[in-house]
């Protein structure tokens, strides 16, 4: 009788605990679906900086980056903060770093950020001139978000590229 007890406990737990991950499995893919299906419109600008980033990783022999419209969303969000407080800062990197590891399950995150060049191929040249950022470009990541916005009241643009190995 004892043993019956025992094994009917045993056969519960182990179903409490199987739905009790099932439940995690699917908020994270329903995070990762949500993730996915956000929309970002994404400007000239933000297109040409993309593109000079994947073509410079594939003269080296790295891979393309793939944009994800969440990064973008992310990276957009940052920006819009330093044209606020008229910086050009990683400030809140790590909860940003945390938002795309959590969001898209990312292994690894990283950021460039630029100020008052008026055209991509400038903040490009200047990030590959800068050991920091350039890392970043040739580092090994797989995906590429990316926000310019100009300030309405100055007219300088303000750059956020974030990086990101799924």
């Amino acid at each position: 009788m004892k043993t019956n007890i025992l094994y009917i406990f045993l056969a519960l737990s182990s179903l409490l605990m199987f739905n009790s991950c099932a439940s995690d499995a699917m908020d994270i893919i329903t995070e990762k679906t949500s993730a996915k299906s956000v929309y970002y419109s994404y400007n000239s600008d933000e297109l040409k900086t993309i593109e000079l980033i994947n073509d410079h990783r594939e003269s080296v022999g790295l891979n393309r980056l793939e944009r994800i419209s969440f990064l973008s969303v992310t990276a957009d969000d940052h920006t819009g903060y330093m044209i606020e407080n008229a910086v050009a800062s990683h400030d809140g990197f790590a909860e940003r770093c945390d938002e795309v590891i959590k969001t898209v399950a990312a292994l690894k995150v990283g950021e460039n950020v630029a100020f008052n060049y008026n055209k991509p191929t400038k903040a490009f040249n200047a990030w590959l001139e800068s050991a920091r950022h350039k890392v970043n470009i040739e580092g090994n990541f797989t995906h590429i978000g990316v926000a310019i916005k100009k300030c309405e009241t100055t007219g300088k643009k303000y750059y956020t590229t974030i990086f990101a190995k799924i």
